[in-house]
């Protein structure tokens, strides 16, 4: 089963912790909160997730990436979103 993650948003209450960092990379411990919920989801047997990404959305391709470098577990899709076709009258 696939989990939907909404990640995008300017994290405007978490502002002073979220300068620098869009709001689900905002650091609990050692590692990012988006983390802590796939860690969580991945506990009870999920294990493909959509992120869907917005506000500084390579700050997150980017751990993930360096991540999938260090545990060469999983291999992670990037996909641009689909335009809908133009439908001509």
């Amino acid at each position: 089963m696939k989990v939907v993650i909404f990640c995008g948003g300017l994290g405007m209450r978490l502002r002073e912790y979220a300068d620098n960092v869009p709001k689900p990379m905002v650091p609990i411990g050692y590692r990012p909160v988006l983390w802590h919920v796939m860690k969580y989801y991945a506990h009870y047997g999920h294990k493909d997730f959509i992120l869907c990404l917005g506000y500084r959305a390579n700050a997150v391709k980017q751990y993930f990436f360096a991540l999938r470098r260090m545990c060469l577990q999983r291999l992670f899709a990037l996909q641009r979103r689909q335009r809908p076709p133009v439908v001509q009258q």
